[in-house]
């Protein structure tokens, strides 16, 4: 194992520095869609619910952000057991791929491009 490698497993501080910059790249390129005004997609629509702050909107982002740090550091420090990993695909994946199968997911139609075919 290289120095690096060693670094960041062996030392809470690396730990912390590569969550602090993943999260940032992840931010970033958030931002960056939500900026730009040929995507549909709005940042701010994680956290709000028709115009006003959704506290379960916050809840469900703190918890999902919480969750997905303890799942890196038990990775990190080798304690990762296949428990942790299908409680955490039980909570946050399985819901999702249940509303896909059951067709119950809507999708916004495309923005309208002023050209009819």
């Amino acid at each position: 194992m290289n120095a690096t490698a060693e670094f960041i497993t062996s030392h809470r501080i690396g730990m912390l520095i590569v969550l602090v910059i993943g999260s940032w790249l992840v931010l970033r390129s958030m931002l960056a869609a939500s900026r730009e005004t040929s995507n549909t997609f709005d940042l701010l629509d994680l956290l709000m619910d028709d115009g006003r702050a959704s506290r379960s909107g916050i809840v469900f982002m703190v918890a999902f952000a919480f969750s997905v740090w303890l799942m890196v550091d038990l990775e990190i420090h080798n304690k990762m057991d296949i428990a942790y990993f299908a409680a955490f695909n039980a909570t946050w994946v399985a819901p999702i791929m249940a509303r896909i199968i059951m067709g119950s997911v809507t999708t916004h139609p495309p923005p309208a491009t002023g050209e009819e075919k």
